[in-house]
Formats: structure tokens, sequence, C-alpha cells
């Protein structure tokens, strides 16, 4: 494009030019209001007053309709009581406005790569000049945060002249200010008469950046203030990434749960969140871009490097005295090795217990386990008690010594994990005895120890709702196994400490899964969600709609997976490295159709009930009319439940 030009000076707008917003510009100042409302529940209507007189009042003066931020502050905060100063005011007022902007603009690529490309081959001089009422400064932040400094030599903002490109006063202003010679200069833009036709007017050569398919964008988005659902679809039309992503469902649903952690921890004043291992590696990720550059930037996000495993041993009490009910309650069928490995006993240490019991074997898979003949003969034998009780006074100071290290005993804080049970926090609760912890998961199928000072919330489903197919929370529950997979990462589960750091598992296998099925995954989906992070922003606060509207295209995706789903899926393993150990595979095997047919009608329940995913098994087995039926059936149910 900028090949037909021969100029040594360009000037470029700024405003859907170099900079487009994933909300129409209006907008973005009743998310400003809406962010400080505690100041004023009328601050947008004011503020559109305000902005209309001091414009009127430069017309009068100056022949340009502009008007200086700060001016617009002052008659601002003179319209409340003050409850701060008008300095402190000010501050949070930009610091805000900039917030703001920053999370609803993106860049135009493709021009600036032109203009890097067409400054370093010709030297030409490149000048930013914007048409509005952000000071010098403030539109520099925006300026450097895009990284738009590499290629701009200077800056020039009508609110800083009162003149503006639409008087065709401030192209007079810059070209005196550059001491440029009208032949050598090109000015760039998107707005007909504003870039062109007073650019013109001005003598000065242009170029016309066709920015109606964002024009057409922005209109949509006026037509409704309320999310709907064509709005929605028209936003993710505005990012291509998103339709050739193998699972994008799963990251709106991350949107929900990530959005609802955000609001809890400003409502409960909450500095530091601790993402549990190993899915909160990447919820981690995920939500450090969400609070980018937002009113949530203050809020600190630490990765806590714990497992069920590293904190079951730590949170017994002495083997005289202990239950082991939140080992047994969902795992009674092992082996004494895998008891003992459940309890952090090394391989070392199980080979000490198998010289105490030598008749005994420690790989043969027990029912019952707890009422056992085996292991009674464990709990009754002195050695094993003191060994058992040694192990578990190191791994109590261990991990009270890591927990300490990375502040989580001093601090009020959220854990915040995918969930199911809520298992590590009940082990870290029982641990710590007497400090209040709280938890968030995107969903919880039982409460597990949940008391007063050990309390849970499951933000998309909990135990009341998950599954009955009557509420539309249950959707979310319909293949939990998904939500695990994607989460995977990036190191093994943490089995101990050492001189205050987590020691990981190492498991090649589920590594090299990771490295070639999961991280590949995972960094598409960054690029996602970021964008979704962005153009989803207008519309944070806007709960309900997000929620119907996102458990509605999960339902149809969860419900109806593509074959190419379905056989990403079936690639996959997952390890499992506590109460039964190795991996999961998610693979059916080949049966003929009438034989699969027999096996539904036969034994329905256990059919359904065990598979990973429901919809992707019925397919896989060619059973696509009783998917259909299934399909109907929970439609039925989703349409007239309630959240």
């Amino acid at each position: 494009m900028l090949e037909q030009i021969n100029s040594k000076v360009i000037f470029v707008d700024f405003f859907d030019t170099l900079v487009f917003r994933s909300t129409y510009p209006e907008n973005t100042k009743k998310i400003w209001a809406k962010e400080l409302n505690f100041i004023n529940e009328r601050l947008y209507e004011l503020r559109k007053e305000i902005e209309k007189e001091l414009c009127e009042e430069n017309y009068k003066k100056n022949g340009s309709y502009e008007f200086k931020y700060r001016d617009m502050c002052s008659r601002l905060y003179a319209q409340f009581s003050s409850i701060i100063s008008f300095e402190d005011f000010y501050r949070l007022a930009q610091k805000t406005e900039l917030q703001v902007e920053k999370k609803v603009q993106y860049p135009n690529i493709a021009l600036i790569k032109e203009l890097k490309e067409y400054k370093n081959n010709n030297g030409a001089k490149i000048y930013c000049i914007s048409d509005f009422y952000f000071d010098k400064n403030m539109m520099l932040n925006l300026v450097n945060f895009h990284s738009l400094d590499l290629i701009l030599d200077d800056l020039f903002v009508s609110s800083e002249f009162m003149q503006t490109k639409h008087s065709g006063q401030l192209y007079q202003i810059v070209l005196k200010n550059i001491n440029a010679k009208l032949s050598d200069v090109v000015m760039i833009g998107d707005n007909i008469y504003s870039d062109i036709a007073m650019a013109n007017k001005n003598n000065i050569k242009t170029l016309h950046i066709n920015s109606s398919k964002q024009y057409d964008y922005y209109e949509k988005m006026k037509q409704n203030e309320f999310l709907t659902f064509t709005q929605f679809e028209n936003i993710l039309h505005e990012i291509p990434e998103y339709k050739k992503f193998i699972f994008p469902e799963i990251l709106l649903v991350l949107y929900l749960f990530v959005n609802q952690i955000s609001n809890i921890v400003v409502k409960k004043n909450i500095r530091k969140i601790f993402f549990i291992a190993r899915e909160g590696e990447f919820l981690k990720k995920i939500f450090d871009i969400y609070i980018k550059n937002s009113k949530y930037e203050n809020i600190k996000s630490c990765y806590l490097c714990v497992s069920r495993k590293s904190t079951f041993m730590p949170s017994l009490t002495e083997l005289k005295n202990e239950t082991f009910e939140r080992l047994f309650r969902q795992y009674n069928n092992m082996s004494i090795k895998e008891f003992l490995s459940n309890c952090s006993f090394t391989e070392k240490d199980i080979t000490t217990v198998k010289s105490f019991f030598p008749k005994l074997n420690f790989n043969l898979k027990i029912d019952n386990f707890n009422n056992s003949i085996e292991f009674n003969t464990l709990k009754k034998s002195k050695n094993f008690q003191d060994l058992f009780n040694k192990i578990n006074r190191e791994c109590k100071s261990s991990l009270l010594t890591y927990l300490d290290g990375i502040g989580f005993l001093n601090n009020s804080s959220l854990l915040v994990d995918v969930g199911w049970k809520g298992t590590i926090q009940d082990n870290i609760a029982c641990l710590l005895k007497d400090k209040r912890i709280e938890g968030a998961y995107l969903g919880l199928v039982d409460f597990g120890s949940a008391s007063d000072n050990n309390q849970k919330l499951g933000i998309l489903f909990n135990p009341s709702n998950c599954f009955n197919t009557k509420c539309k929370n249950s959707v979310f529950n319909e293949s939990r196994c998904l939500y695990e997979l994607f989460l995977e990462a990036s190191h093994g589960s943490t089995i101990g400490y050492k001189k205050n750091s987590p020691i990981f598992e190492v498991n090649q296998e589920e590594e090299q899964n990771f490295n070639n099925y999961i991280l590949p995954m995972q960094n598409e989906a960054l690029v996602v969600w970021e964008k979704i992070c962005k153009f989803l922003y207008p519309y944070y606060n806007q709960e309900k709609y997000l929620y119907d509207i996102i458990s509605h295209k999960y339902f149809e995706f969860i419900l109806n997976p593509s074959n190419k789903q379905i056989d990403f899926f079936a690639s996959l393993k997952h390890y499992e490295n506590f109460g039964e150990f190795g991996f999961s595979i998610f693979t059916n095997k080949k049966s003929s159709v009438v034989k699969n047919i027999l096996n539904f009608l036969k034994y329905r329940k256990k059919y359904l009930s065990s598979a990973w995913w429901k919809a992707a098994k019925l397919k896989q087995d060619n059973l696509n009319f009783i998917l259909y039926i299934y399909r109907c059936y929970r439609k039925y149910h989703f349409k007239k439940g309630n959240k």
C-alpha cells in the first residue's frame, strides 16, 4: 500500500488507523464511568454534558470542537461531594481511562508493519496526528503500550493546541512545528473528512485507510447496550483464530470462571491469589492476561506447588489416631504399595516396610482396603508406627516451610483450582487447623470437608446442581476430564519439598504427551484468550448475559462435538498420581454397531456413566441416533432449566 507514496514525511491518524477498538468509542467512557461509579452514579451523564459545554466554548473561541481532559475532570469534580481531593480524583480518572483504552485497543498490525519497513527503507519521518481529548502524555502512554514509539518520531494531539484536523487548523500547526515542505508530506487516515478532505484542503497528499468494516462493527455494538447472542457471534467473528482453535468453547467457559474470580477478589478485597498446581499453572497465565492493565492490576497471583500427595501426609495425625477418611472416601481399592505411596513413602521407605512384613504381597490390589487384614497388620506394628510418624513429622515440617516461604501463612488469600472436591484445600486446612481458608473452583461435585473455617465455592457448578439435568449448571459438568486435559501442566506432580522448593515427579511418558499435544494447544489458546479478553471486556460486568450465551454455546459443543475434536480427545491420555496410579486412555475399543446397541440397551446407565465424554463415546460407537435422543432430552431440560 505504501509503495505508491514517495514521501519523506508521513502524518498518520491514531484511532481506526494505527489502532482499533473492540467496542464503539463512546462505550469506553461508559465503561470508565462504571469503574468509578463509587464516586457518583451519574458520572457518564455528567461527563457527557460537560464535554458538550467545553466543546461549544472552545468553538466560539478557537473555531474547533475540542476540550482538555483536565478541564473536563475539574468541572466534573465540582458536580459531586468530594470524598477525595481533586488531584487524587484526576489521577484516578486518568489511570482508569488509560486502563479502559488499553483493554479495548488492538493494533493494526499490517499497517504498522508497512510503516516500519517504509521508514527503515526510506528514512522517512512519521508523525501521529490525532483529534482526541487526551493530553500528549496520556497519548504517549498508549503509543508506548502498543510499541508505536519504535516507528513514530513525534505525536501531535488536538487537545494540546485546542485545534483539530476536523477544522483543518491542526495541520497548519504541525507543518509549522516540524518545518516540512508540503510536497514531502502524505496524510494516512480513515476519516474521509478530517484525514482526507481537510488534509487535501491544506495541500497535503493523502492515503485513505478503509475502516468501513470497523464502523459497521461499532454500529452493531451500539444497537444494544446489553450483550446479545448475535453481538457475541459478531465479536467471535472478529477473532479469526477462534474458529481455527480445537476447543474454543472451553476458553469461553474459562472466561466465565476467571471473570467471576476477579469479581470475588474485588468484593472481598483479596490481594493475593494462589493458583493450585497443576491445573493452576495455565489458569494463572490466563488470569494474569485478564487482569493486565485493569483495575485488578494490584492483585498478585501466585503459583502454589502442592498436590493431593504432597499435602495428604502432612494433613494426617499420628497413626494411632488417624482414620484416613479423605483417602478412603474416594479410593478404597488399592495395594499396600499404593497406600504407602499415597502417604509419601519413598521407594527406600517401602523397602524398609517390606522388611517388617516379608510375608505380605505389597502389589496385590485389595478391595475395601481400610477394613482389610493387611491394613490392620500395618497399623498394629510398632516398627511401622514409628516410621509412619517420623515421615509424617518430616512432611509437615517441609510443607509448612514451603507455605511460609511463599507467603501463604501470613495473607488473607484465596485458593483457586479447577476443582471437583477441593481435597488439597481440605488437606491444607487440616494441617493449619485454625487458619481460615477460602477456595474458589470452576466446579465442585462434593464439598468434601468444608466448614466455617474451610469454605469452598463452586463457581459454575456445585453439589446441589452438577448432576441435575434440570439445572443449566450441569452442562458444565458433562465432561470434566476435558478441563483437566486442557489445563495440564508443564511439570509433574509435586511429591514433596526440599530446602523450601517443590520436588516434582518425573514421568517421561506424561512429559512427552504434554509437549506433543497439550503445549501446542495451550500456546494457541493464549493467543485466542488475549483477544477474547479484549473483545469481551466491554461486557465484563454483564454476568447474566455472558452466562446465558456461553452456557448455550458450551451446550452445543459438549453434546455435539466435531469429529476433529473427538479425534484429538482420543489421542490424549491423563496420568492419575494419587489414589490410583496410571494413565487414563480416552480411545474406545472398536466394536460393531449391533454390539454397541446391545451393550447400550443392556447396560444403559453404566454405558453412559462410565464414559469420559458421553457425546464423544456415542459418536465413536456410531450410535448417532441415540446421541440425537440424548441431546434432545438434555436440550429440553436445558431450555427450561434454571442456573
